[in-house]
């Protein structure tokens, strides 16, 4: 009884004190059990991602692996068309006995373009190019494309020159040259004049020196076509493309590309 004479509740352990044993060790469990229930943290895992091997996340490249080129250009075209993490999604589903390591690597480098880092984009290409060389040829014109939807004309120039030296491109020497000049003539006269002054290999000295010439006019070119018909052929490179060396003779709209 309190002092007013009413009675006091009892408490949660008092009243399960009067209680038979069993049914107090019955009670005592079911409140342990709701309070852990209450107090851990819930967990989700319909979110957590699939864990892979660190070794197929991160692949190597193997010398001679033949690129899966249809594999490459399925999950870009999924990229493009749906989103990139649909794209990220079935090219973690890939692994190092279904794709190759090799096209693990292009593919890495490709979504890393595709979703704006150009930085680890340009590295994953390098590695490829540093581990086999039998995807030297992919990696290089991934690298000029980039280069040249990023603006970079010297950059995408240098790379389509580095990647006409390779014998089998001669068969495609013609092609070389007028993507060559047409990246070029995009390059800023100052930019130009700073390569040539750095650059030591004779062929890639006679594009600039063409492309220079080409800006100051007929006589200037015709001079340079001039010194350039005696200097010795090399057997690699592709070489200035004549024909249209010719056909810019009789022009009177020359470029003027800013300094």
């Amino acid at each position: 009884m309190s002092a007013i004479g009413h009675p006091q509740p009892l408490s949660f352990a008092c009243r399960v004190a009067g209680r038979p044993l069993l049914l107090r060790v019955a009670l005592t469990a079911l409140l342990l059990t709701l309070v852990t229930a209450c107090s851990a943290p819930t967990r989700d895992t319909t979110a957590l991602p699939v864990q892979t091997d660190g070794d197929e996340r991160v692949p190597e490249p193997v010398e001679g692996e033949q690129l899966r080129l249809d594999t490459i250009a399925r999950l870009s075209t999924l990229a493009k068309t749906e989103s990139l993490l649909v794209a990220q999604y079935e090219r973690d589903q890939l692994s190092l006995s279904d794709a190759g390591a090799s096209t693990l690597i292009a593919l890495d480098s490709r979504l890393a373009w595709l979703s704006g880092d150009v930085l680890l984009a340009d590295q994953l290409l390098q590695k490829l190019k540093n581990g086999n060389t039998a995807a030297i040829d992919f990696a290089l014109e991934e690298q000029i494309a980039q280069a040249a939807l990023s603006g970079q004309w010297l950059r995408a120039a240098t790379l389509l020159f580095e990647k006409s030296q390779a014998p089998a491109e001669q068969r495609n020497a013609s092609v070389n040259s007028d993507r060559l000049f047409g990246y070029l003539i995009r390059v800023t006269t100052s930019a130009l004049s700073a390569e040539l002054k750095k650059s030591r290999d004779p062929d890639w000295r006679a594009w600039l020196e063409m492309q220079l010439a080409y800006r100051q006019g007929p006589r200037a070119l015709r001079a340079w076509q001039s010194a350039a018909g005696n200097r010795p052929q090399t057997p690699s490179g592709a070489k200035p493309p004549l024909s249209l060396v010719r056909r810019a003779t009789h022009r009177t709209d020359y470029p003027h590309t800013a300094a």
